[in-house]
């Protein structure tokens, strides 16, 4: 079941960074706080830059790249089972 319970953390992800495949029931929120990252859901990709939110619904395959040469910084919200995760 999707999770009852909310966290949200600031993540930095460095330059050329590029996330596995993920899928969770959880929904969650990205607000792009400082340079530029394409997220990838179920094929499409959703560039964001800084001042973007983006929803991801649960159960729905995504990662995430910063195909840029600096660091960029977001505000992550969504459910405690992703964080959870091992």
């Amino acid at each position: 079941t999707p999770a009852q319970e909310l966290n949200s953390i600031i993540v930095k992800w460095h330059a050329g960074y590029k996330s596995e495949e993920s899928i969770h029931d959880s929904d969650e929120v990205v607000y792009c706080i400082d340079g530029n990252i394409v997220y990838h859901i179920e094929g499409i990709d959703y560039p964001m830059s800084a001042g973007d939110v983006l929803y991801v619904p649960g159960n729905m395959k995504h990662s995430l790249s910063n195909l840029t040469d600096r660091e960029a910084t977001v505000l992550w919200t969504g459910g405690i089972d992703v964080l959870n995760k091992k």
